[in-house]
């Protein structure tokens, strides 16, 4: 880049976009696709806000969505912590959805991760249905 570019706020930006993965470039589109699946709204800000979160269906859950290209994706404590306590806190289901993506952003596969009560809850509920 020449020197004189370094200073160039707009360059710099499209600089550094250029150099994000995949994931980086897909995720919006993939949440506002969550937010219409699964009859939410995506977060303004994709949770960086007081809201967190990426989906939230109101009085339902609350949805953190990630993306990969690789083989695997680790789920830490602290992403378990945040999406359950702005979920609770607003009497919702926390979710985690995990999408993973061939190198052309395509989905191959996706699951959902959500707490045990949650799941008993689903099941219970199917039996009874």
């Amino acid at each position: 880049m020449p020197p004189g570019d370094r200073k160039n706020p707009y360059l710099k930006r499209a600089a550094h976009k250029a150099k994000q993965p995949i994931s980086y470039h897909v995720s919006p589109g993939r949440e506002k696709k969550a937010a219409k699946r699964f009859g939410g709204w995506r977060t303004p800000g994709s949770g960086n806000k007081t809201k967190k979160g990426d989906v939230q269906i109101t009085d339902v859950a609350r949805i953190e969505h990630k993306g990969t290209i690789h083989k695997s994706f680790s789920i830490t404590r602290e992403m378990l912590g945040k999406i359950h306590n702005a979920a609770v806190a607003s009497n919702e289901v926390p979710a985690i959805i995990v999408e993973f993506y061939n190198k052309d952003g395509k989905t191959e596969e996706e699951v959902a991760v959500i707490p045990v009560w949650a799941l008993e809850a689903l099941l219970k509920n199917d039996k009874t249905s």
